[in-house]
C-alpha cells in the first residue's frame, strides 16, 4: 500500500510572499524568528512545479 501525506503541488504558481526563517542567533539579531515578505507587483515570481518533485 503506497500512502501519500502531502497533496500535489504540480503546476504553475506565482510567488506572492515568502518567509525567511531563522537560527537562533538569527533569530536574536533580527528580533523574531520569521520574517514574511510581501512580493511587489513588479517582482512576481512564476515558479513551475513537476510530478518528479523538481521545479523550473
Amino acid at each position: 500500500m503506497v500512502v501519500d501525506a502531502q497533496s500535489a503541488i504540480v503546476g504553475k504558481w506565482t510567488e506572492v510572499s515568502a518567509k525567511q526563517f531563522f537560527t537562533p542567533e538569527g533569530a536574536k539579531q533580527a528580533g523574531k524568528p520569521v520574517i514574511e515578505k510581501q512580493t511587489s507587483p513588479n517582482d512576481k515570481l512564476e515558479l513551475e512545479f513537476k510530478s518528479d518533485h523538481t521545479y523550473i
